[in-house]
C-alpha cells in the first residue's frame, strides 16, 4: 500500500505482523498503524508490528504514527526508523532529509544481540522541521549499546523531542556545521546505563568551527541507572545550550557533566538535583555532603 500511495495520502494499516520493511518516497504521506494518537507508553490496543524497518527516503510532509516496530539495525544510518538523504557531504550544502517529518507515537524494540543498535536514526542533513514525539523507545536483547535517538550530521534547522520515553543506553545528538536549533523537553530518561543525553558540537573539536547551537533541554526526567543524565561536549560562548527545569533523581555519576567546555555556553539552573540542598560541586558548599547529583567542572 504504501509503494502506491500518491501525495496527499493516508495510510491505515490494520493490526498485525508484517515481517518486511517500509520504504516511504512519496511526498506528502501519512503512515498509520491502529495506535495513532496513542504514546507508546500508554495503554494500547493491538499493534501493526513491523518486522523489519521504516525508512523515510529525503521526501517532505511524511508522519509515521502509531506503529511497533521490531526492525534490525546499527548503530548509525540503520536504525529501526531510518531517516536518509544516503549523503556524502556534511553540512549545509549536503543533502538533506525530507521537511516536516514526524515520528509519532510508536514503540521501537532495539536489539543489540549483533552489535550496537538504534530506535531511530537520523543520518543526514535536516530540513525546516523534524519531530520525535510520543514515542516509547526501549532496549528489548543484547548485551551492545542501545541508543533511543543517534543523529551524527548537521545542520538542525528545527528539532523537536517531546514526550518521549527512553528505556536504552544512550540518546546522541550531534552538529557539525551551521544553525543547529532544538528543543528537547519532557522527555524520560530510564535506565540510560551509559549517558541519558549527549549533546555534541563537532564543529568546536574542529579548527573551523561553524556549527551555533542553540538547545533547550527542558523538564525532562532522568531516573535511575544513568551514570550521567546530560552531557555536552565542546559547546563553547557561541552556542546557547539551557538545562533548566529537569529532575536528576537517581543518576548514579553526575547529573550534568561536560568535556571541552568553554564559559558561557551552558545554563543548568533551576533543576532539581535529588535533593533541597542543590547540586554536588565544588561551588556548592552548603550542607556539604547531603547534596543531590553531582555536576562537573
Amino acid at each position: 500500500a504504501v509503494d502506491n500511495a500518491g501525495e496527499d495520502e493516508t495510510v491505515q494499516v490494520e493490526p498485525g505482523t508484517y515481517n518486511e520493511s517500509v520504504s516511504i518516497s512519496t511526498a506528502n504521506v501519512t503512515l498509520e498503524g491502529p495506535n495513532a494518537g496513542t504514546t507508546g507508553d500508554s495503554d494500547r490496543s493491538s499493534e501493526a508490528t513491523i518486522k523489519g524497518n521504516i525508512i523515510v527516503d529525503p521526501v517532505d510532509n511524511i508522519t509515521v504514527d502509531g506503529f511497533q516496530v521490531n526492525g534490525t539495525s546499527n548503530r548509525l544510518d540503520g536504525g529501526a526508523i531510518q531517516l536518509t538523504s544516503n549523503f556524502s557531504i556534511v553540512g549545509p550544502t549536503g543533502p538533506k532529509f525530507g521537511e516536516n517529518v514526524k515520528i509519532r507515537n510508536n514503540v521501537i524494540n532495539v536489539d543489540t544481540s549483533s552489535g550496537d543498535a538504534t530506535g531511530i536514526s537520523i543520518f543526514s542533513n535536516s530540513g525546516s522541521e523534524l519531530v520525535i514525539d510520543g514515542n516509547y523507545i526501549t532496549k528489548s536483547a543484547g548485551s551492545n549499546t542501545a541508543y533511543g535517538v543517534s543523529q551524527v550530521a548537521s545542520p538542525i534547522s528545527r528539532l523537536n523531542v517531546t514526550d518521549n520515553k527512553f528505556d536504552t543506553d544512550k540518546t546522541y545528538f550531534q552538529g557539525q556545521e551551521g544553525e543547529y536549533n532544538a528543543t528537547i523537553k519532557n522527555n524520560e530518561f530510564t535506565s540510560n546505563s551509559i549517558r541519558g543525553l549527549r549533546i555534541t558540537d563537532v564543529g568546536n573539536n574542529n579548527s573551523a568551527d561553524t556549527a551555533e547551537f542553540d538547545v533547550d533541554i527542558q523538564e525532562n526526567t532522568f531516573n535511575d541507572g544513568a551514570s550521567t543524565g546530560v552531557y555536552v561536549e565542546y559547546a563553547d560562548s557561541n552556542d546557547e545550550i539551557s538545562i533548566n527545569n529537569n529532575e536528576f533523581r537517581s543518576t548514579s555519576d553526575t547529573g550534568v557533566q561536560t568535556n571541552s567546555l568553554q564559559s558561557g555556553a551552558i545554563d543548568a539552573t533551576s533543576n532539581w538535583w535529588g535533593s533541597p540542598n542543590g547540586p554536588s560541586a565544588s561551588e556548592n558548599t552548603y550542607n556539604d555532603g547531603n547534596q543531590g547529583a553531582e555536576v562537573s567542572d
